[in-house]
């Protein structure tokens, strides 16, 4: 690299031996990087939006007992990282780098200028495992994986650009969907939310670990900021802006990588803040009396939503096994996300260090939660396994008498212990369901539990 080469557009470094940069703070000396990890996110979201198509994953005109026989002689028909073309009567699997060639080496362009540019060793290590397995394939998923996993501390600049996640393919659930994101870390909410999930776990593991299951309880929570979405990450949010995607995301997803070498949980605090305050606090407001609400600032429901987001992704870390997403089929996902709330929730139940007034904060942004799904369901029809989910631990709270609903449309509870220990029993029966239960049972329950006329009894509803 010369004197003055430009690295990211906008801006350049000096060879001055780098002493300028010793002046710098850590994230400042990362500018260049996060520019350059900006533009990667922007070439993956272009690819996700102008070419990949999640209803071209396999064709349209032949059964899914067809793809499925195929399946058998040739296994790549189910792998992750391609697609299924049906070629003069035959199926064949086109990877993923092969179809989107083109498109991958520009996404790597910049994932170089960022390996170039970072001033962390570990970083620049796995930014060029990225850009093999965008480049080669699924092979290098795993050293990716390894080398992001290993990592002895948050790097300042984080950057994911993979295919990942299987949300986009309705037919099977089984292709990854490309998505990005970047941003810089939060190191004191990092932190201290690591330390809030170490807790959880000691609990998990002396109350509520099922006999003979194997987790890898290896869990590193990342609390980032400045954050920037491109594909599946950023149509969560309905495409309005880069800066607007997951709230929070756990990976890896296969099962067989989690066992190996543990999970990373970012909680990305721009989009998760800025729900909770405009959308989900005006809800709660509506929803809790004042007289329970009395004393909680913004700050503290902010704070209550971190924290109950960080009970819940954690949980989907302890739960998932061979087989259970193919035998439950479709109604996974609702059970996955119901038993990851009831869980988190139950273990902090039983938590001493936590107050009973945080505790009941984080029960009520929860409520909001629920609420606000509804709302936004009604109108894009988005979000419905999560509000599935939230609807039947409700009605469950509410047939059990854990909470009621008064003649104003409020959510009103005397003591949170035994919203506490419904949860508990809740989250008991659905590992028990997702363990030894079929796609009948599961839709049998969602089915009886899940109707919606409690939740839209209460007021911000009833006033829309």
């Amino acid at each position: 690299m010369t004197n003055g080469e430009r690295i990211v557009p906008g801006f350049s470094i000096d060879g001055n031996n780098g002493a300028w940069r010793e002046q710098l703070t850590e994230e400042q000396r990362e500018r260049p990087t996060l520019a350059a990890t900006q533009k990667a996110v922007d070439e993956i979201d272009e690819l996700y939006r102008e070419q990949f198509n999640p209803n071209a994953l396999y064709p349209a005109n032949v059964s899914n007992e067809h793809i499925k026989q195929a399946a058998v002689e040739n296994p790549a028909i189910f792998s992750p990282y391609t697609i299924v073309k049906n070629e003069n009567g035959k199926l064949i699997a086109l990877p993923y780098y092969v179809v989107f060639g083109d498109k991958l080496e520009e996404v790597a362009k910049w994932i170089d200028a960022a390996r170039i540019s970072t001033q962390n060793s570990e970083f620049r290590d796995y930014l060029g495992n990225v850009m093999n397995e965008l480049m080669y394939g699924e092979e290098y998923r795993e050293k990716t994986l390894e080398s992001w996993l290993s990592m002895r501390e948050e790097p300042p600049v984080d950057f994911l650009g993979v295919f990942s996640d299987r949300y986009d393919d309705k037919r099977f659930g089984k292709k990854f969907a490309p998505q990005a994101w970047t941003g810089t870390i939060d190191r004191q909410t990092t932190n201290d939310l690591q330390d809030f999930t170490n807790k959880q776990l000691v609990i998990w593991k002396d109350e509520f670990a099922p006999e003979g299951l194997f987790v890898n309880t290896n869990m590193r929570l990342r609390a980032q900021r400045l954050s920037w979405f491109g594909g599946l990450a950023r149509a969560i949010s309905g495409f309005n802006s880069p800066r607007r995607g997951w709230s929070a995301n756990n990976q890896p997803s296969e099962i067989a990588l989690r066992s190996k070498y543990g999970s990373k949980i970012t909680l990305f605090l721009d989009s998760l803040e800025d729900y909770a305050r405009f959308n989900k606090i005006p809800v709660l407001r509506k929803i809790i009396p004042t007289g329970t609400r009395r004393g909680w600032s913004e700050e503290d429901l902010v704070m209550a939503g971190n924290l109950l987001l960080a009970s819940h992704e954690p949980s989907h870390s302890l739960i998932r096994r061979p087989g259970d997403e193919e035998r439950l089929g479709n109604t996974y996902s609702t059970m996955n996300e119901m038993y990851s709330t009831s869980l988190g929730l139950a273990i902090l139940g039983r938590r001493d260090d936590i107050p009973e007034e945080t505790k009941n904060a984080i029960l009520a942004m929860h409520f909001a939660t629920t609420v606000t799904d509804l709302i936004e369901f009604d109108k894009n029809k988005k979000r419905i396994d999560y509000l599935r989910g939230g609807v039947i631990i409700f009605n469950t709270l509410i047939e059990r008498k854990a909470i009621a609903i008064d003649t104003s449309g409020q959510i009103r509870w005397d003591d949170s212990r035994k919203i506490f220990e419904v949860l508990r029993e809740q989250a008991v029966a659905l590992e028990q369901l997702i363990a030894r239960g079929d796609k009948g049972m599961a839709r049998r329950w969602q089915q009886a539990d899940g109707k919606l006329d409690n939740v839209r009894s209460l007021a911000p509803i009833r006033a829309a």
